[in-house]
């Protein structure tokens, strides 16, 4: 389970990163919100559930929209 845990928030990492930084090449809203998704399996496998909110972000585009994790109910 702990192996599981620490993907999980190596996934958290590597998606504010994607964030956070420059988008060149693809969508990084898209791409930070599948690594998103992946944290958020990471952490149900490990029944890690009040260990990250990773489930429930979601993801703003440049106009607005909101590109949602599979999680998020929105």
């Amino acid at each position: 389970m702990g192996d599981q845990i620490a993907r999980g928030e190596e996934f958290e990492k590597k998606a504010e990163k994607k964030l956070n930084g420059w988008g060149l090449f693809g969508s990084k809203f898209e791409d930070a919100a599948d690594l998103f998704d992946k944290a958020a399996n990471s952490f149900k496998l490990a029944k890690s559930y009040d260990g990250s909110d990773a489930d429930t972000k979601g993801v703003e585009t440049d106009d607005g929209s909101h590109a949602a994790t599979k999680g998020d109910s929105e």
